[in-house]
């Protein structure tokens, strides 16, 4: 059997003094692409800020492509091949569409593949970003983390705020990007039929750590499971 692409054992995290992220463990094989589900809080966007080295680990240890990445730099995580995209898109609004491509980059000759998946970024690659929609600055920020062609795509909420033929368009991608690329993705997300539509497996955040493990097709028949740890 294949070694995991990702594998996160017993990681604690946190801001300041508090534990947001309490032991929690996670195994992920190449090419899978996996739901994280959970309520606000929970700890979704701290572990994949604690991934990416935004934030560093108090304990335990994170394994990509089998090299230990605990408390290694962003900068170090992304060139190991994982990219990011935050909730809230954090696109540079002030730069033009392709200098923002370019920052994930900068090596980069064209970004034709990009502009293939996302017409409307070829149109307006001289323009400036700040100006776009919603949609327009996600599409962005998906195409400023791919690239870098990365391994592995964390994506925090990337629906949010976009009106549904939009999400639709981007779960298009997504699914596309994973067949095409034989890409890794992990999906933060609470619109929950995006990620049925696009993952295998799903996980269950509940305290800081993984509560259940779930395949799709037995939560398609099972909404009781989701219910559980989504509902107030």
């Amino acid at each position: 059997m294949a070694a995991p692409l990702l594998e996160i054992e017993a990681l604690v995290a946190g801001y300041n003094q508090g534990v947001v992220i309490n032991r929690l463990s996670l195994s992920l094989a190449a090419g899978e692409v996996l739901g994280i589900f959970g309520r606000n809080g929970v700890g979704k966007t701290t572990l994949l800020k604690t991934v990416m080295g935004l934030l560093p680990a108090k304990s335990g240890s994170i394994k990509f492509d089998a090299a230990e990445i605990t408390g290694a730099a962003p900068y170090d995580v992304a060139a190991r091949g994982i990219g990011y995209v935050p909730q809230g898109r954090e696109i540079f609004g002030d730069f033009s569409v392709r200098d923002n491509l370019r920052l994930g980059n900068l090596q980069a000759k064209d970004f034709n593949e990009i502009y293939e998946l996302f017409p409307v970024l070829r149109e307006r690659q001289t323009q400036r970003a700040g100006g776009f929609s919603g949609g327009q600055q996600q599409q962005l920020a998906i195409g400023r983390a791919l690239a870098g062609n990365p391994k592995l795509l964390l994506l925090d909420e990337p629906s949010e705020g976009l009106q549904p033929s939009i999400v639709a368009e981007i779960a298009t991608v997504l699914r596309a990007i994973a067949a095409r690329r034989g890409m890794t993705i992990v999906l933060v997300e609470q619109n929950v039929d995006m990620v049925l539509s696009l993952c295998s497996r799903c996980v269950f955040v509940e305290g800081g750590a993984i509560v259940e493990d779930r395949g799709v097709d037995e939560l398609r028949s099972r909404p009781d499971i989701i219910d559980q740890y989504l509902t107030l």
